[in-house]
This record gives C-alpha cells, sequence and structure tokens, in this order.
C-alpha cells in the first residue's frame, strides 16, 4: 500500500471515529429526559474524546484501547486474539505478544478493520 493511500486510509478512519463518537453523543443526549442535567452527559463526551485523543497519538494500543476503537467488548477484542493465536481466523487481527501482554500497533489494527471480511458458509 502507498503512503498517499496509507494517509487516506487513516483519515477517513479517523474521520470516521470522529462520526462514531458523535453518533454515540447523539445517542446518549436522547436518551435522557429534558429535564436531565447535561454536567454527566458532558463529562462523558469529555472523557471519551480525551481517550480518543491519547489512542490516536499512541503507535501501540492496550486491548482495552483496541476495544474502545473498535466499538466493543475487551472480551470480543480478546477472543479476536485467541482466534489469530490458534489459526482459526480467516482474517486474523494483528497483536503482538510483548512477553505475555497484547498490545497492537494503531495503525494495523485500524487498517485491519477496514477491510470487508466475508463469512466462510459451511456447505452441506
Amino acid at each position: 500500500m502507498k503512503s498517499d493511500e496509507k494517509d487516506g486510509l487513516m483519515f477517513l478512519l479517523d474521520d470516521r471515529i470522529r462520526r462514531i463518537s458523535k453518533e454515540v453523543v447523539q445517542e446518549l443526549h436522547g436518551a435522557h429526559s429534558e429535564s436531565a442535567s447535561f454536567t454527566g452527559l458532558d463529562s462523558e463526551l469529555h472523557k471519551l474524546g480525551d481517550a480518543l485523543r491519547r489512542i490516536m497519538v499512541k503507535e501501540f494500543v492496550s486491548v482495552r484501547e483496541a476495544a474502545l476503537l473498535l466499538n466493543c467488548s475487551d472480551g470480543h477484542v480478546r477472543n479476536l486474539v485467541n482466534k489469530a493465536q490458534r489459526g482459526k481466523a480467516s482474517y486474523p487481527i494483528p497483536f503482538l505478544d510483548l512477553d505475555g501482554v497484547t498490545v497492537f500497533s494503531r495503525a494495523k489494527l485500524l487498517e485491519w478493520a477496514a477491510q470487508p471480511k466475508r463469512k466462510l458458509r459451511a456447505v452441506s
């Protein structure tokens, strides 16, 4: 993949993460009644924004940070790693095992997440 294509992909992924964050905030906002205080929502929005900014400047991210980027649970990320380790994944998640500590290259993880994945169906 060329450098320009990688830069374009990273821009698209960054933009997608921002849009997902906005959608989450809108859903949280919609779940609150009109009389509810927006202080809690504003605080959560700032926490999410801070966490995403910290993640986006790192080269390697933890399981928890990967889960936040992928909008899934830590357990799901661990299951994806486990499948990759056992060779049971068609599209294995890119991870590094640093003597028992699992980390992810943020750029490779986002690139992997953007790839279309087809599920194989059993033929009877």
